[in-house]
């Protein structure tokens, strides 16, 4: 079976984008690239870093294994959160790596809490 379609993500039109958003809502807002689902379809490996060089350093994921793929294209400096859920088990590497993530049971933030204590964050 063969493909009729493909994507091309056109650099100067996504930074122009970024631009213009960043014109109507200003430099102090800050913009989160939502990346979840292997960035709609557009590749975490290939979008990630595009966006990246345009100015966003705030990407947001499904799960863990979404944030460990944009942790491994992006800069140290960049912020990434999990909107979806995170099991116990990685808790630990979520909160040592920087990871936010969404707190919806006492028991996950009481075990966030011991966590950071442990790792003195």
């Amino acid at each position: 079976m063969t493909s009729t379609s493909f994507i091309e993500i056109d650099y100067e039109a996504l930074q122009f984008n970024i631009s213009f958003l960043r014109k109507l809502i200003g430099d102090k807002t800050q913009i989160s690239a939502v990346v979840k689902g292997n960035a709609y379809g557009h590749g975490i490996e290939t979008y990630v870093p595009l966006v990246e060089a345009c100015g966003i350093d705030h990407f947001s994921v499904f799960s863990a294994d979404e944030a460990l793929r944009v942790r491994n294209v992006l800069s140290p400096e960049a912020h990434i959160m999990i909107m979806g859920h995170i099991e116990n088990e990685e808790l630990d590497w979520a909160i040592r790596s920087g990871i936010e993530f969404f707190v919806f049971e006492i028991d996950r933030l009481e075990n966030a809490i011991k966590i950071a204590r442990e790792a003195k964050i």
